[in-house]
């Protein structure tokens, strides 16, 4: 046994589509380690993210994309809507509304689900997003994600504590 407990899997949002193959290959080696996936969708492979093009889905087009991955793969149940969804690097970056879509869409999708909410990084501008983000939500989330590259580059906690005072919830 690996002693993991969940481990995280980065994908197109629409990757039952089109990496259906990569996606099956990585879910059957997590289920025989006996780990849980953490599904992450992100924008599309092949996109040139962030200079065009770099496209953001509908919400109906995302919707229906983790409708479909969900019914291939009803053993997930951890789900970040979109990785890093605040990155420069990312189409959500400038678009925090369409975030908080996606995220609305994921529970439709899967009810029972545990979502990882904004899934941010630590940067300059990390609050406002998020605040923005949240405006957008039909729920408040129990978990919140973080990636505190920030924090751990520069030796400084800010950008955690900063985050735990904006979100209700757990932060992973």
């Amino acid at each position: 046994a690996l002693g993991v407990g969940a481990a995280r899997l980065v994908v197109a949002w629409n990757a039952i589509w089109a990496d259906p193959d990569r996606v099956a290959s990585w879910l059957r080696s997590a289920a025989a380690a006996g780990v849980e996936p953490l599904v992450v969708f992100d924008h599309e492979r092949g996109a040139r993210c962030p200079s065009a093009p770099c496209p953001l889905p509908s919400v109906g087009a995302y919707e229906a994309a983790v409708r479909a991955f969900l019914a291939a793969y009803p053993q997930v149940r951890l789900i970040t809507p979109w990785n890093e969804a605040n990155h420069a690097a990312e189409p959500t970056a400038g678009r925090p509304d369409r975030a908080a879509a996606y995220y609305n869409a994921a529970r439709r999708a899967c009810p029972a689900c545990t979502l990882v909410a904004a899934d941010v990084i630590d940067g300059p501008g990390m609050l406002s997003w998020v605040s923005e983000y949240r405006r957008g939500l039909d729920e408040s989330p129990q978990v919140w994600g973080l990636h505190d590259y920030y924090d751990t580059t520069y030796f400084t906690t800010s950008g955690l504590r900063d985050y735990l005072d904006a979100v209700p919830g757990q932060v992973w």
